[in-house]
């Protein structure tokens, strides 16, 4: 039964991960040529913007992100590497205070990149 419920959770993980890579996919390649702050959201908001000035999509990955590392928690697996973490190592690459951090097209090509080399 407790194995059924993991293999179970394990299956609902790697859907959500799945819709994650796939809509990253997707939003990343547009931050390439439009330069949307989508790194920015109401957890790594280094200039204190106003939530209308988030970006949405970047809240509903974060939100997506957060949700993915609690169930990998929750399953006893590994949130290094995960889709979710690389994205929120790049939100708190965008928020860090380094002057030579990426800007978005950078951030989101890199990560663009990372994502087509894991499978």
């Amino acid at each position: 039964m407790k194995r059924d419920r993991h293999a179970e959770g394990e299956a609902i993980l790697k859907r959500a991960e799945n819709t994650l890579r796939e809509s990253l996919t997707e939003i990343l390649a547009e931050v390439v040529e439009s330069g949307e702050p989508l790194f920015f959201n109401s957890q790594f908001n280094p200039h204190n913007l106003p939530k209308h000035l988030l970006s949405k999509r970047g809240e509903a990955l974060l939100q997506t992100s957060l949700t993915c590392v609690e169930m990998r928690e929750a399953l006893g697996l590994s949130v290094t590497g995960s889709v979710a973490e690389q994205y929120l190592a790049s939100c708190a690459e965008a928020s860090s205070s380094d002057p030579h951090r990426y800007g978005p097209r950078r951030l989101a090509a890199a990560l663009l990149e990372r994502l087509s080399n894991v499978a």
